[in-house]
């Protein structure tokens, strides 16, 4: 009996075979790709994370110099420039202080653009406490 099994030669797989393959393949990618969409679009947070942080350091050297922060301001700082040409995801933003006269704290939002659109970073700066940011959409 097993020289009959060992001697016969297999000719690929069979229908079933094929169907249960098939049928973990898509059960392993239905639950796959939703994780991966959401790995992504966090991802795309960074590069608004990093906008966000590079206009406020600009805001606390112009506070340093300046003794208050920006007023308004949107693409760029006062006179410092702020370049966006190199983000692809989050590419403008929006600067408002807070404070009366003199401007105690500042709040930077940037929304995002493309396969970023929907996320919407605010940076909440104050000049004595810690930044918050608050993201949403992702």
């Amino acid at each position: 009996m097993l020289r009959k099994f060992l001697t016969k030669k297999s000719r690929g797989f069979t229908l079933i075979e094929l169907a249960i393959v098939v049928t973990i393949v898509g059960i392993l990618a239905a639950i796959s790709v939703p994780f991966y969409r959401s790995y992504v679009r966090n991802a795309y947070v960074g590069e608004g994370q990093a906008l966000c942080n590079t206009v406020a350091a600009a805001e606390f050297v112009y506070r340093g110099e300046n003794d208050t922060f920006i007023l308004s301001g949107g693409g760029s700082v006062g006179t410092i420039p702020i370049d966006t040409s190199r983000n692809t995801y989050f590419t403008s933003f929006t600067v408002t202080a807070g404070g009366s006269g003199i401007a105690t704290s500042f709040v930077i939002t940037t929304t995002g653009v493309g396969s970023a659109s929907g996320i919407t970073i605010t940076y909440n700066g104050y000049s004595n406490l810690p930044a918050v940011i608050n993201i949403t959409g992702t």
